[in-house]
């Protein structure tokens, strides 16, 4: 929502096959930065810029575990998954939500990764926070700024997605009250949408 201009872009870059290898998503939390990571992994695979309907076969993503950290253990599962030659698309991709929780450990070893990577492999880190990462790693990241986005942009899309009429007070009322986070008008309104019921 809101993100046409770097959709474009992406897709162009995607088309004439120059991705960069690894890229840095930031921005504040709920502007779309991971919904717009799995947008791009959906367009590799399927040619559709957008939420994916089917499973991703050529993506992995990887989170926080149970104590919130991102630690060795996944940059080695995923170091397993970057290093297998893709079959359904031109690329195999590993999407890390919430990077600002890789433990130094696990940043150091994908920096290897990063400097020694194969062609088709192609890494996306997303965090709120500019600076989550060690200087070393961020450095050798494509870094792309997600900004907030325009109430009108997010009002249009929320109108789009089939909610009735009757809603349209509630839409109002998520839309203000976004400061211009989609995410946050989305969650604010399943939040009346439970209350409701």
């Amino acid at each position: 929502i809101g993100h046409e201009n770097l959709a474009s872009l992406f897709k162009r870059l995607a088309d004439a096959d120059k991705l960069f290898h690894a890229y840095f998503f930031f921005g504040e939390s709920q502007v779309g930065k991971f919904l717009f990571a799995v947008s791009l992994a959906n367009y590799l695979e399927y040619g559709i810029f957008e939420e994916p309907e089917k499973i991703l076969e050529e993506s992995l993503i990887v989170g926080p575990d149970e104590k919130g950290k991102i630690g060795i253990e996944s940059a080695k599962k995923l170091r397993n998954f970057l290093f297998q030659s893709p079959i359904l698309s031109k690329k195999r991709i590993v999407i890390i939500r919430d990077a600002e929780n890789l433990t130094p450990e696990a940043q150091n070893a994908l920096l290897k990764i990063v400097e020694d990577n194969p062609l088709f492999s192609l890494i996306i880190f997303i965090s709120a926070d500019e600076n989550a990462l060690l200087p070393a790693l961020s450095s050798r990241l494509q870094k792309i700024y997600f900004p907030r986005v325009a109430e009108s942009e997010i009002k249009k899309y929320l109108e789009s997605i089939g909610v009735k009429k009757e809603d349209k007070k509630k839409i109002t009322e998520a839309v203000k009250n976004s400061f211009g986070r989609p995410g946050r008008a989305m969650d604010m309104l399943q939040g009346a949408s439970r209350n409701a019921r």
